[in-house]
């Protein structure tokens, strides 16, 4: 009945008038109506031949999309998204395990020992970030500084000291605010001259409300600390 539905609109709405459903004894039901069931008796040979070419193209429709899934399994399979992707606090064994067992893509399966030096750069970023959660606003707060403004020209030859892709980044070494600061006026990026307000890059408002928040999650770390320890 559903293929028949199809084919009528198809016809109708080539056509250079569109009729109301009332017309083919159909309401918002789909119901079979003597009206309808007139209308297919009388064009059956028609329906039959169009739902030959709707189901053919259905078909090939159906094969493509099979064929793309297939090409894009054997690339990265979509359980990784699960797996993997979003499995971010599995244990680094079970996700090596998981790439050689589970994937097809041989760049994939042997990852774990073409990249471990890449690996070991990873697991080492995620130990840093989860040892506490100043360490992880520490590290957000500068992997973002850099991505959102590394084309600055105030930001010119400064990778090193801001990129997290380096182990020199000022992400993985916190400072008290006065060292900080320090840092920046030594760089350019504090008390500009001739700049004011939040051209000042660094600037007292942006100062504040980052060791705000360091200091808000560092209470909230010894606090949970001391109940677990009392518990």
């Amino acid at each position: 009945m559903r293929d028949c539905f199809v084919f009528v609109w198809c016809v109708v709405r080539d056509s250079s008038y569109t009729m109301p459903m009332s017309e083919f004894g159909m309401d918002r039901s789909f119901r079979m109506s003597p009206r309808l069931n007139e209308l297919f008796s009388n064009n059956r040979a028609k329906i039959d031949s169009g739902l030959v070419v709707l189901h053919q193209h259905t078909q090939e429709y159906r094969a493509a999309l099979v064929k793309e899934r297939g090409e894009k399994e054997q690339v990265m399979s979509s359980g990784f998204w699960l797996y993997v992707f979003d499995n971010y606090k599995a244990p680094r064994e079970a996700i090596e395990q998981y790439l050689r067992t589970r994937e097809k893509n041989e760049i994939l399966r042997t990852l774990p020992q073409a990249g471990r030096a890449g690996l070991d750069f990873l697991y080492s970023r995620l130990s840093w970030v989860y040892s506490h959660p100043c360490s992880a606003l520490w590290w957000l707060f500068f992997d973002d500084l850099w991505e959102q403004n590394n084309g600055l020209k105030v930001m010119e030859g400064k990778r090193e000291m801001f990129d997290s892709r380096c182990s020199s980044s000022l992400a993985y070494h916190p400072m008290k605010r006065p060292e900080l600061e320090a840092k920046m006026e030594e760089e350019g990026l504090r008390n500009v001259k001739g700049c004011r307000g939040t051209k000042k890059y660094f600037n007292d408002r942006l100062m504040d409300t980052l060791y705000a928040r360091m200091e808000e999650l560092d209470a909230k770390a010894k606090a949970k600390a001391s109940t677990v320890a009392q518990a």
